[in-house]
């Protein structure tokens, strides 16, 4: 994740479990150390967002960007 552009950004808010909350607090210490992370400070929304972005591409993978349905892998689509 590169350093925070605040003016590319919008504010969410969003409710999550505890142990949501806790495993992202948990988790920063480890990316602190990082080299790629060494340009800003990790903060628990930090690796909340890398979560969500993680997990998006995950989704868009799965379902194609906007929520298309993606062909899936190994399937062939019939031409007509």
């Amino acid at each position: 994740m590169d350093a925070p552009d605040v003016a590319n950004e919008r504010q969410v808010s969003i409710r999550l479990p505890s142990d949501v909350v806790d495993r992202a607090e948990a988790l920063v210490p480890a990316l602190s150390r990082l080299p790629a992370h060494a340009a800003f400070r990790v903060e628990r929304a930090t690796v909340l967002k890398l979560a969500l972005m993680r997990g998006l591409e995950l989704l868009e993978r799965e379902h194609g960007p906007g929520g298309a349905e993606a062909p899936k892998r190994g399937r062939k689509v019939a031409s007509p």
